[in-house]
C-alpha cells in the first residue's frame, strides 16, 4: 500500500487548469518544473488553502484520507496537521523570533517533541531570538519560518522553495541539516524546488525522493531518486 497518494484537478475561474497525481512509498515528494506549472497550487490544496474541483489525498492510513471531495471530506487547514512554509515567511511582525518559533510548539502532540535550543542552534538562529521580523534579512526570516513549521511536529511538511532566498553555500548547509532532521523525525514532505542539486542532495542523504515533474498545469513525468 503506497504511503502517500494524491489525485486532484482544479479549474481556476479564468480557465487555467491544474491536474496532479502520484502514488509512492517515498518519504519525500519533490515537485519540479518551471514557474506557473502548478506546483504551488498543489501545496495550497494539501494545506487546505485552495479547495480543488475534485480530488483525494491519502497519507499513511487509507481509512482516513487527508481530504476526499467525492465523500465531502474537506478538513479545515488547522485540522490537517500540516507544517507549511510558503515562499514568503509570513512571520508575525509584533512577535520576536523566539515568540514566532514557539507559536508552533505543541500542536502535533502525538509526535515526539523537538528540543527547542537544539533546533534553534541547528538552524543558526540562536543569535536572532530577540529580534523582530523587521530586523531580519530575507534568508533569516525564511529560516525562522522553517523552524516554526518544524516545531509544530507536523504530520505532513510542505516546503515551497524554502531556501530560494539564500546563497548557494548556506542553501547547501541548511539543506543538509534539514535532511538530517527529516531522517530523524520521519516526516513525509512535499518539497517544491527549481534546483536539481537540491533534489539530488536530499536523495544522497538517504531520503527516498519521488520526483513529480510538472509543466503547464499537469504532470509530465515521475522518477525515483
Amino acid at each position: 500500500m503506497p504511503r502517500f497518494s494524491l489525485s486532484l484537478c482544479h479549474e481556476y475561474a479564468g480557465g487555467a487548469r491544474v491536474e496532479a497525481s502520484w502514488s509512492t512509498e517515498a518519504p519525500v515528494v519533490a515537485l519540479a518544473g518551471p514557474s506557473g506549472s502548478g506546483k504551488s497550487t498543489v501545496l495550497k490544496v494539501l494545506a487546505g488553502m485552495i479547495r480543488p474541483t475534485s480530488g483525494r489525498a491519502l497519507l499513511d492510513d487509507p481509512a482516513s484520507p487527508l481530504f476526499d471531495l467525492a465523500s465531502g471530506l474537506w478538513p479545515a487547514p488547522d485540522a490537517r496537521g500540516i507544517g507549511y512554509l510558503p515562499q514568503q515567511p509570513l512571520l508575525f511582525p509584533h512577535l520576536t523570533v523566539e515568540q514566532n518559533l514557539r507559536y508552533g510548539e505543541g500542536r502535533g502532540a502525538h509526535r515526539p517533541a523537538l528540543d527547542f535550543s537544539n533546533l534553534v542552534a541547528r538552524l543558526g538562529l540562536t543569535a536572532l531570538l530577540r529580534r523582530r521580523p523587521g530586523q531580519l534579512s530575507g534568508g533569516e526570516g525564511q529560516r525562522v519560518a522553517l523552524g516554526r513549521a518544524l516545531l509544530s511536529r507536523p504530520d505532513l511538511l510542505l516546503l515551497d522553495e524554502p531556501f530560494a532566498a539564500l546563497d548557494a553555500a548556506l542553501r547547501k548547509e541548511l539543506l543538509a541539516e534539514l535532511s538530517r532532521l527529516l531522517v530523524e523525525q520521519r516526516w513525509p514532505v512535499v518539497y517544491v524546488s527549481h534546483q536539481e542539486q537540491e533534489l539530488s542532495q536530499l536523495a544522497e542523504a538517504g531520503l527516498g525522493v519521488h520526483v513529480v515533474r510538472m509543466a503547464e498545469g499537469t504532470v509530465v513525468g515521475c522518477e525515483d531518486l
